[in-house]
């Protein structure tokens, strides 16, 4: 007689066909004979995090952690868990019991060091990515874990070491190899040069594993409407979205067709906006690469474009397979993708001017001049304010960016700043901020290159997106960070009338700043270097005048300047019908 698989065998095989119901009520029926079985446990605890009841499925892994305490993968496991239900203090206890597990915890240490990140929980996330680092210095996905927690502590210096020093073993996968490349534009010790080379790298990988299968025209008719397929995380309330959603709704259907392609599990109400939109809507985050190529090739998109390059939740990997006629990748990556498989990047001659950008692109340059970008205002914004040095007798410089984007370079640039302007200010806000050690460690940073900490305040997240842009009303010069600039942020300090400076750099990530302030007629206010950033910011800090008359015009100027979509999005559309008369023209050779 066959021996009876046990109930946890029974419900992995229940698992694994999707029957999670079934599998719940048979783990359930186990538990009650032998409530203290770690696999039991472990397996409801999978049951219920796929049924979002995130509560119960800590109870069952804390007794699986309890039954295997010195196991790895549970204690993992539960500390993700208790993230995710915003109890950061236990999840920090229980990620500091990897520390104690020996260097086959390393895999799970890295991979909750990233998921500490996610949440600003920094102090542990920087323990848990040293800590994993050390046990296995080879190991290129821990490297990158180590990377990342270094760089969003303002440790650029110290990632661009741990990248450099795992780069041999990270190219050998493509997964491996992209998951270094954005923290790459981060850290100024990188050249142009070589994070062009990691990327192409990255995109030859990619092609091994993935070659393309380029699918047949299906209408070679260069005047036809065009099915256009947008892919991205962003179609909801958040930075990107507001450049997207205008796109999106102001396309003439008699030339293009707009597809959006989701890969997002959260929505909101300008989700539903876009959805409205779009001829179509596809939620993609629950399909692989594999069925995401084969919906776009079902919904013959004639254009795929992607709109996140390799930033947070992307899905560029889908193009590697080449689902449509003709690639593009646009706005949300500021470099090249590395995949030969997208034809085109949609850039301008600021971002990259001709013919130096060209060689640091593996796709062709579409300009989309006078600017690559057009934006929609939040329309929570109040009104423009007075300069705050008017009133507060001083005045205040300011930065809103991401943390990982202030270097040193930056920080010491903005101490010298507030050295040149007795009794001035400075005023940082961004998420990251919230966290007291982070704020910390900026503090300690700020004095350590030369500057005043006393003169510093930082703030993190705001509890509504208007009192966000409230905050404007504080700020006298915004500054920009170098070398990865702002994009949004540049453009929600000149909605409410606040002048910003940057630094001319020399490739994308290090000219978005420049493309907005000259579309703005603000030449000045664009620095050669550091020194140059400094005196800029200097000079507008001390005109009262300049200032005043910035602050009253540099609204209307954005508004007819970067946000008419009217007149934009027929400029793309023509960049698209270029593409696709190039690829349905007859070859002559």
């Amino acid at each position: 007689m066959a021996k009876r698989e046990s109930p946890a065998r029974q419900a992995e095989a229940m698992i694994r066909a999707g029957q999670l119901d079934r599998a719940r009520a048979l783990l359930e029926r186990s538990l009650r004979q032998k409530p203290g079985d770690p696999g039991v446990n472990s397996l409801l605890a999978r049951v219920l995090i796929a049924a979002g009841e995130f509560e119960r499925a800590v109870y069952h892994l804390e007794r699986v952690v309890a039954a295997r305490p010195s196991d790895a993968i549970p204690v993992a496991a539960l500390a993700e868990q208790l993230l995710d239900l915003g109890r950061f203090d236990e999840a920090e206890r229980a990620g500091a019991r990897l520390l104690d597990l020996g260097a086959d915890a390393a895999g799970p240490a890295g991979a909750i060091s990233s998921i500490m990140l996610s949440h600003d929980r920094h102090r542990m996330a920087l323990e848990l990515g040293e800590w994993a680092h050390e046990q296995a210095p080879e190991d290129a996905r821990i490297g990158g874990y180590a990377a990342a927690a270094r760089a969003f502590v303002g440790d650029h210096a110290g990632a661009a070491d741990v990248l450099r020093a795992t780069a041999a073993h990270r190219a050998t996968h493509p997964d491996l190899q992209r998951d270094t490349l954005l923290l790459m534009l981060y850290c100024p010790q990188f050249s142009p040069q070589e994070v062009f080379e990691a990327h192409r790298l990255y995109g030859e990988l990619k092609a091994e594993h993935t070659p393309a299968r380029p699918p047949a025209i299906r209408d070679p008719d260069p005047d036809r409407p065009l099915r256009v397929g947008y892919i991205s995380q962003d179609f909801r309330n958040r930075s990107a979205g507001h450049f997207i959603e205008g796109i999106v709704e102001h396309h003439d259907r008699a030339a293009v067709e707009p597809w959006c392609y989701s890969h997002r599990l959260r929505v909101d109400e300008l989700t539903e906006r876009v959805r409205a939109y779009a001829a179509g809507f596809r939620e993609i985050h629950r399909m692989t690469d594999e069925m995401v190529d084969r919906q776009i090739r079902s919904d013959a998109i004639d254009i795929a474009v992607d709109l996140t390059g390799h930033t947070g939740l992307n899905r560029v990997g889908v193009l590697a397979g080449k689902p449509a006629p003709v690639q593009a990748t646009y706005m949300g990556y500021a470099a090249t993708t590395g995949l030969g498989a997208i034809d085109y990047r949609i850039v301008d001659a600021h971002t990259d001017p001709a013919p130096e950008a060209d060689v640091l692109a593996t796709e062709r340059l579409i300009r989309l001049d006078p600017c690559f970008l057009c934006y929609t205002p939040p329309p929570h914004a109040p009104g423009v304010s007075p300069c705050p040095s008017e009133a507060a007798g001083w005045v205040t410089f300011g930065s809103f960016n991401t943390f990982a984007k202030i270097t040193d370079e930056a920080v010491a640039a903005w101490a010298r700043m507030l050295g040149e302007i007795p009794g001035s200010g400075l005023l940082v806000k961004n998420a990251g901020l919230k966290d007291p050690w982070l704020a910390e460690r900026f503090r300690e940073r700020f004095g350590r290159l030369g500057g005043d900490a006393s003169r510093v305040e930082l703030l993190g997240e705001t509890p509504t997106a208007a009192e966000h842009m409230g905050l404007y009303a504080r700020i006298d010069v915004a500054l920009d960070t170098f070398p990865y600039n702002g994009t949004t942020t540049t453009l929600e300090a000149m909605w409410m009338g606040v002048p910003v400076v940057t630094i001319e750099g020399d490739s994308h990530v290090s000219r978005v700043g420049v493309s907005l302030l000259r579309n703005l007629g603000l030449d000045d206010l664009i620095a050669p270097d550091a020194d140059g950033y400094v005196g800029r910011a200097v000079t507008v800090a001390r005109d009262i005048e300049r200032r005043r008359a910035l602050r009253g015009e540099l609204r209307e100027r954005v508004r007819t300047r970067l946000c008419d979509f009217g007149s934009f999005v027929p400029r793309l559309e023509a960049a698209y019908r270029e593409m696709w008369r190039r690829a349905v023209a007859p070859r002559t050779d």
